[in-house]
């Protein structure tokens, strides 16, 4: 019994630290089926993705480094050998894995950890993808897990850019999973949210719905989920159809 314990807490280990190498394993998994099925092929694409993607998310070519490999062999998965759990092994990585799954749905969607506010000083839900700015996840020699993990369950490739505010560089993201008032956004409500007149961005901005479970960007009959000053230049957005449409998706979780 002890045992079974401490495998399950080392395989939900194994997958918390490995959530950004899962969702890279899926990049590569996508651009395999389009051909790039070896390290000297690039794949390259004649337009634009649309929101059903091979991959998860599209815009990266860094491969991340496993960490914790000490770890990962306490499970049995090391490198050029053949990994063969047994039947009763299976079981609690497969409960470890979904515990894993639960986990950094939580971690992601309601966070707890500090530095995530965007307005830290109102009662606003709305959070940054970076703790504190912090691309690298780290800080005072320390590796922030809590906010690895939140970033990377929803997302495969990171640069420092990507939290670069300062005026006309870099880039700011912003992620709403909770309404005003405070539940999980569902699929079967309609929601608007309304920006200021003339938005101050250099280049663009833009609204892109994903889907809570899977995360890639929402399947919906437009071929983007998206709009912004680059599509129809509007302030006033509605999420899960106006309220004049019959257009849901009730019971799916969205961000």
């Amino acid at each position: 019994m002890l045992y079974d314990n401490l495998d399950t807490m080392r395989g939900l280990d194994v997958y918390l630290d490995n959530v950004g190498a899962i969702s890279l394993n899926t990049v590569l998994d996508g651009l395999s089926s389009a051909g790039a099925d070896a390290p000297n092929k690039v794949a390259i694409f004649e337009q634009l993705m649309d929101s059903q993607p091979l991959v998860i998310t599209a815009n990266t070519s860094t491969l991340y480094a496993y960490t914790g490999t000490d770890l990962i062999a306490a499970i049995g998965i090391v490198k050029g050998k053949p990994f063969k759990p047994d039947a009763r092994m299976k079981k609690l990585l497969v409960d470890a894995g979904a515990l894993g799954n639960a986990t950094s749905r939580a971690m992601t969607y309601q966070p707890r950890i500090d530095g995530m506010s965007i307005y830290p000083d109102s009662d606003s839900a709305w959070v940054t993808l970076f703790a504190i700015k912090n691309t690298s996840f780290e800080a005072d020699g320390t590796m922030g897990l809590g906010a690895r993990v939140l970033y990377c369950f929803n997302a495969g490739g990171v640069t420092p850019a990507m939290a670069v505010t300062e005026p006309v560089a870099g880039s700011d993201y912003a992620v709403g999973y909770l309404d005003a008032d405070k539940p999980p956004m569902d699929g079967g409500k309609s929601y608007k949210l309304t920006l200021p007149k003339d938005v101050h961005v250099n280049n663009f901005w833009a609204e892109t719905i994903y889907h809570a479970q899977t995360r890639p960007q929402l399947q919906t009959s437009q071929k983007f989920p998206t709009v912004g000053s680059l599509t129809t230049g509007m302030t006033c957005i509605f999420l899960g159809g106006a309220p004049s449409r019959s257009e849901r998706s009730p019971h799916v979780g969205q961000f």
